[in-house]
């Protein structure tokens, strides 16, 4: 089976080397990273590296559950060589069933012998869509100001990007103001008719606890089109 990208750091060129085996504690900046994905609830273990850093190896009674459901451990850690002979550092990780989308709470609870960390995510696997003026479907007036908001209310939002399309008319809307959940965007000047809104949204689940780790995210990339009237 075939990991995700996230599992592999920057290839490097010096001479590999062995992992190093370490406790979870003794990782500098351990950090949670669950991954966008369709067939498997993953979770990478990423930290602290630059050129020709060393890797990690985690110890062999490690593990992960999830709302208390034990994972497989995919990769205590090691290190990569590549086709070309660049080294790189593969991340400890675990993968579960993947969770149901109607689970409000998600918490990942990692234990190595008295080492315990936690990390609770808020909607982890919930369909993301939009509502534009508090409305599935709505009917906006050219050239005016309008709301976009993302749900669930509890993602944290990094990136968006909006554009609307009518037939062979497509244009980027550049002004707009992210607060929290909301996007609010002035509509260009387009003919009145039937459009697509479509928004692009990128960030992490809601976190409601992130505990012994330096961070924890679950990121999620996402296209959601809506069909919108323009008056």
């Amino acid at each position: 089976m075939k990991k995700l990208m996230p599992l592999l750091a920057l290839a490097v060129t010096a001479c590999g080397r062995e992992p190093l085996h370490r406790e979870l504690r003794d990782i500098p900046n351990l950090r949670l990273y669950v991954p966008q994905t369709s067939t498997e609830e993953t979770a990478v273990l990423h930290f602290d590296w630059s050129m020709g850093g060393d890797c990690y190896r985690v110890p062999a009674d490690t593990r992960l559950t999830i709302n208390g459901e034990a994972t497989e451990v995919w990769s205590r850690g090691d290190t990569h060589l590549s086709f070309d002979g660049a080294f790189s550092c593969e991340y400890p990780s675990f993968d579960g069933t993947l969770r149901p989308v109607d689970e409000p709470r998600t918490e990942f609870l990692l234990t190595e012998g008295r080492t315990k960390m936690r990390a609770v995510f808020q909607a982890l696997r919930a369909p993301r869509r939009i509502r534009v003026n508090g409305q599935e479907q709505a009917t906006l007036r050219s050239g005016a100001m309008f709301d976009i908001e993302w749900l669930p209310a509890t993602d944290r939002l990094s990136q968006v990007d909006v554009d609307v399309k009518g037939g062979t008319d497509s244009q980027q809307v550049e002004a707009f103001l992210m607060d929290g959940n909301h996007v609010r965007i002035t509509l260009p000047a387009l003919k009145a008719g039937s459009y697509v809104l479509r928004v692009y949204g990128k960030g992490g689940a809601g976190v409601e606890a992130c505990e012994g780790f330096s961070s924890c995210l679950a990121e999620f990339y996402e296209w959601i089109e809506v069909p919108i009237v323009i008056e």
